[in-house]
């Protein structure tokens, strides 16, 4: 793993939650998104050496929207910036951890994630991720 690339918030509302971020934390606003395959809006918000992802189930079939309802608004995942996801995956699994995906995902931002099983109890979600080129994400818009 290379580095935390992005910390996952689950909210009911990201307009609810923005103010917080934005007005008493600083942390500003760096694009909204619509990731309709995985049922979610995103906010991206610049913290630095880091992002934070929040994410808002537009749907009730959504993940997110499972998640919230059986344990509330919060912490939802970490996101390690890996530089080749399948292999890393593959070293991972190999020491018996147990995937949630079973190929990796293209999500917000165009990050490719898969996400890790909840167990051992001290881990809560883990994505490995592989951002595009510089050159692709400012083509669409996150940088």
């Amino acid at each position: 793993m290379k580095k935390v690339d992005h910390i996952g918030v689950a909210v009911r509302s990201i307009e609810e939650a923005l103010p917080f971020y934005e007005g008493v934390l600083g942390i500003p606003l760096l694009k909204l998104e619509e990731v309709a395959n995985q049922g979610v809006k995103v906010a991206f918000l610049d913290a630095g050496n880091l992002k934070i992802e929040l994410l808002e189930p537009i749907s009730d079939q959504s993940p997110v929207s499972a998640f919230i309802e059986k344990r509330g608004e919060g912490l939802h995942h970490i996101a390690f910036s890996v530089e080749t996801i399948e292999e890393r995956i593959g070293e991972i699994m190999e020491k018996g951890v147990r995937m949630i995906d079973e190929k990796p995902k293209t999500g917000a931002g165009g990050l490719r994630s898969r996400s890790f099983t909840r167990s051992p109890p001290w881990v809560y979600s883990m994505n490995s991720v592989r951002r595009r080129h510089r050159r692709e994400r400012q083509h669409n818009g996150y940088l």
